[in-house]
């Protein structure tokens, strides 16, 4: 999904949550936080 919304231009979410607003799947914004702590992880380790 990361990779993706680097395609798209999608950007990160801020502190205001307007990337729930304005996610095409209807992300929750816990689940992109989520998903944007698994990446900064996945990048840590080198995968």
């Amino acid at each position: 999904m990361a990779v993706r919304m680097d395609a798209e231009g999608f950007g990160g979410c801020t502190n205001t949550s307007d990337c729930e607003a304005a996610c095409p799947k209807e992300s929750s914004v816990t689940f992109i936080s989520e998903m944007n702590a698994d990446h900064f992880r996945a990048v840590l380790k080198g995968a």
